[in-house]
Order: C-alpha cells, then sequence, then structure tokens
C-alpha cells in the first residue's frame, strides 16, 4: 500500500520512501515504524507496543524507539509525531492513500536515480531486488557485528564504539548500492561507529590487523575496529569481515548468502 506524506510517498509493502522519484534513505527499523504509524495514523502507540511490533521481541532498549522517533521527525519534521509524556506517540500528519498507477513512474525513477543495473525485466522489479540485496547484505552484517560485540554489553546509558573502516566492494557492485549498506551498519542501533579513513592503513588493516589494531583503536578511542569485503561471485554475495577487538586476534571470515532472487 503507497502513501503521500506531503511531498514525500511511502511504500508499506516495500518499506520504501521517494521524495520526487528519488530514494530517501533510512533504516529499516525507522521503515517499520513509519509503516506501524500510517496503519493506524489516529492510534497513540505506546513504547510496549512499537517495541514488540517493529522489533517483533527482540531484546532491545527503550531508548531505541526515541532514537527512531527523532529520525523520523529529522526526515517529516518535529510536529509530525507527538509524545504523549508515560503514554506513547502519535502520528500527526495528514496522509493520502495512492493508486499504484500513479506512483509508478516515481517509483521507476528512483531505480535510475539509484544506479541499479537490472539486465531483464521491468524496472520496478531492478528496484525491488536491489532493496533486498541491501536488506539481506546489511542484515547479515550487522548481525555478524552484533554477535561478536556482545549485545548484552548494550546499555542506554553507554553504547560501545567501533572504529567503522570503510567496505572495500567489488567493481561490479553500484557505488549506491555499497554507501547505503554502509550507512546501514553506521546507523545500527547497538554501537557507534566512529569512522577511521586513512587509506593506507585501512587497506593493510585488513591482512595485517596485528600490526594497525593498537593505533586505529587510540585514534578512534574504540575497542573494537571492523572492516569488510563485498563482491558478488555466480549469483552469491560473498563477504569477508574482521571485527577485532584487544581480546582477540585477527582471523579472516568468510560467509556466503544467496542472492536473493
Amino acid at each position: 500500500m503507497k502513501y503521500t506524506i506531503g511531498a514525500y510517498i511511502f511504500d508499506t509493502d516495500q518499506l520504501l520512501l521517494t521524495r520526487e522519484g528519488e530514494v530517501v534513505s533510512f533504516r529499516l527499523n525507522e521503515a517499520k515504524l513509519l509503516a506501524l504509524f500510517l496503519s493506524e495514523p489516529n492510534k497513540l502507540f505506546s513504547k510496549e507496543e512499537i517495541l514488540d511490533k517493529v522489533w517483533a521481541g527482540k531484546i532491545v532498549a527503550e531508548q531505541a524507539v526515541f532514537q527512531n522517533v527523532r529520525n523520523l521527525r529529522a526526515i517529516f519534521g518535529e510536529e509530525s509525531i507527538k509524545t504523549f509524556s508515560k503514554k506513547g506517540y502519535q502520528w500527526q500528519l495528514s496522509i493520502r492513500r495512492v493508486n499504484d498507477e500513479l506512483t509508478t513512474n516515481s517509483a521507476d525513477m528512483s531505480v535510475v536515480s539509484s544506479g541499479a543495473v537490472n539486465s531483464g525485466g521491468s524496472e520496478r522489479e531492478g528496484k525491488s531486488k536491489v532493496k533486498r540485496k541491501l536488506i539481506a547484505v546489511s542484515f547479515l552484517l550487522s548481525t555478524l557485528m552484533m554477535v561478536a560485540v556482545g549485545w548484552w554489553q548494550f546499555t542506554i546509558s553507554a553504547l560501545p564504539k567501533l572504529a567503522f573502516i570503510p567496505l572495500i566492494a567489488a567493481q561490479e557492485l553500484p557505488q549506491t548500492f555499497v554507501d547505503s549498506l554502509e550507512d546501514s551498519l553506521r546507523n545500527a542501533e547497538h554501537f557507534k561507529a566512529v569512522d577511521f579513513s586513512a587509506q593506507k592503513v585501512s587497506q593493510d588493516f585488513f591482512w595485517a590487523p596485528q600490526k594497525y589494531f593498537h593505533t586505529i583503536s587510540q585514534t578512534t578511542k574504540a575497542p573494537y575496529v571492523f572492516m569488510g569485503k563485498v563482491s558478488e561471485q555466480a549469483g552469491s554475495f560473498r563477504i569477508q569481515y574482521l571485527l577485532k577487538s584487544s581480546k582477540t586476534v585477527g582471523e579472516l571470515n568468510s560467509k556466503r548468502r544467496q542472492r536473493p532472487s
């Protein structure tokens, strides 16, 4: 189902937000929260209900709700979501359901602007495939990072810092895809990413982490350092990642995930 929110169009089925034909980048949980608000725009949702429906019972801090509400307000304006003290949140802006035919052109334009490559079928199918790829890879990498750091350590008051080295991506992957993937990882809720982009050190760190870990950790004041490589081979994504702390020995890990059809 598609809705217009001012100049925006939001597809609740694909969790895709566009403005004047261009995709607006925001996180998956923010998209789920927006879809929840639009499903019953006059309803006051409690924090508990939001946590249950958006995070599906996962153990996360209530602060996550506030952060996602704040990010939606950054897109739609402070007045878009009203806070009711000790009660919850309610959507405030007017919305209108849109006929699929009216938004086809806008959705197709977003594929072209994103630089997605679609060798066959419609542009709409290409857009869906690219989005599914991004969600799949982002989810896998962020999950691996979360497990390795230890999700039980995360608290509202102090999220662990993680030095984030830009991904090394195969040339055949669209740059917009890589950028969106990096943004999704940087904005993960379970740690605070600190960018580290010294090119020489970054490239060497992947193969000799023990040589550069302390330099990167001291520079960023982060106890963890993450670096990953993403490629596409024979219809599957190949993900090589390195997550190192002062207590671990640098090891290269490799995962494969079948490309979504």
